[in-house]
């Protein structure tokens, strides 16, 4: 659209640049606008790590964040101080933010978990 809107101007049709200049700015104004309302996803980096002895695999782990909420991609798991600890990191998609408080006071709760983070990715 830039480069149209250029072109109109090179050639001296000022009024027709002026009013694709207007509706391209409309139309994503609109865009945006609407873009926030439907798409009103939240996504958050997962760093979860726990001791090996007793640890949840992967299948539970993610069973625990559809429980609250989360949908899960990328999962990858890692094995880390010398064998002791299993970290886990993942990209979690919620539509309601709280879910993220209410996954918080989980892992809190459960001795099995040594350190985890959750960053928003916005």
């Amino acid at each position: 659209m830039t480069a149209s809107i250029g072109v109109l101007i090179g050639v001296g049709f000022y009024f027709p640049a002026l009013i694709t200049t207007l509706l391209t700015l409309s139309t994503l104004t609109l865009l945006r606008w609407l873009e926030a309302r439907v798409l009103h996803r939240h996504e958050v980096q997962l760093y979860l790590r726990q001791s090996r002895q007793g640890a949840l695999h992967e299948p539970a782990l993610v069973s625990i964040l559809t429980a609250h909420g989360f949908s899960a991609s990328s999962v990858s798991a890692y094995c880390a101080g010398e064998g002791r600890f299993i970290d886990y990191k993942a990209v979690l998609t919620t539509a309601d933010k709280s879910n993220g408080h209410r996954l918080l006071e989980t892992l809190t709760g459960d001795p099995r978990f040594v350190e985890f983070s959750l960053a928003p990715l916005e």
